[in-house]
């Protein structure tokens, strides 16, 4: 007997899917569809003197989302920007706190919540309102199918999928003083 449907299970979220391999014809169209200096590995992005690959970082990773997933507060990988696509057919809501009200949410998220954000990466869910009431400015936007975002170093943002979607996500950084000096900050945390 086949097992009833409720018992066969389903994907609720895939996250880190490597596209390196196997995926030769989406990366191309990545690439033919942005410019050069949003692009992993150019000649715009310092990742590329890596000396290994790092997958999600130095190369773009697949995210499934159906809706209701979400993505918690974080800051990405060393604070390197971030270039997310959505390939659809749904969208997510974005938001997202500025790098200069990191300090701030942390000391707030700390003395109310006993949460360290960088501690607890991820796993936080700040709500807009909370943050406006002590003073801290979120940003939120809708990102569609075809609609791409790209995050400053060092950004707190977080994600809720409205619809079930396909993203592609990778960082990039700038070849200057200061994205290293943010990456060796970041370390240090």
């Amino acid at each position: 007997r086949a097992p009833p449907a409720r018992e066969l299970g389903h994907l609720e979220f895939a996250a880190n899917v490597d596209m390196e391999a196997g995926m030769a014809l989406q990366l191309d169209a990545l690439r033919n569809a942005l410019p050069p200096w949003l692009l992993w590995q150019s000649s715009h992005d310092c990742l590329r003197f890596a000396r290994q690959a790092v997958p999600g970082m130095t190369s773009p990773q697949l995210y499934l989302k159906r809706r209701g997933v979400w993505t918690g507060g974080h800051e990405e990988n060393l604070r390197f920007s971030s270039v997310n696509c959505c390939h659809g057919p749904g969208s997510s809501t974005w938001y997202a706190v500025d790098a200069a009200h990191a300090a701030t949410v942390r000391r707030v998220a700390l003395e109310e919540t006993g949460v360290d954000i960088y501690a607890e990466e991820g796993n936080w869910w700040p709500e807009p309102a909370w943050l406006r009431s002590h003073g801290i400015p979120v940003r939120t936007g809708r990102q569609g199918a075809g609609d791409v975002i790209v995050l400053q170093g060092g950004t707190l943002h977080w994600v809720l999928a409205d619809a079930p979607a396909v993203h592609s996500s990778w960082n990039f950084g700038e070849l200057d003083a200061r994205q290293l000096g943010d990456a060796l900050e970041r370390a240090r945390l």
